[in-house]
């Protein structure tokens, strides 16, 4: 069987983001945010960032809630214990690997 490679949408991160699967949403948005800067998709990534790393305080470790403010955690975008597996897992599966970046590479590699 030919498997089509795959487009993010923003059904699908939304998808994603109602099942709580919040890195594998932001990792979409951002990538469409690439594609088409809209008004639209930067609320979406900005609300995003704001939930994984503000509103869940108390899935940081200790010594990371000791040694950064909240502040600091989101402009260094210091994830939470539990977004951080989730992210490794996607990583380390190569979980979109399927998806069409060369669309976004060959737009950058041009500019």
């Amino acid at each position: 069987m030919i498997r089509k490679k795959s487009t993010p949408t923003i059904t699908l991160a939304e998808l994603y983001e109602s099942q709580n699967h919040l890195m594998d949403a932001l990792l979409i948005y951002k990538f469409l945010k690439k594609e088409n800067p809209s008004e639209q998709i930067k609320e979406k990534i900005d609300k995003l960032e704001n939930k994984i790393f503000s509103e869940i305080e108390s899935q940081y470790l200790s010594v990371i809630q000791k040694v950064f403010t909240p502040e600091e955690r989101k402009f260094f975008q210091i994830l939470p214990h539990a977004q951080f597996l989730e992210f490794k897992k996607i990583i380390q599966q190569d979980k979109y690997s399927d998806i069409e970046f060369d669309k976004l590479r060959n737009k950058e590699e041009n500019r």
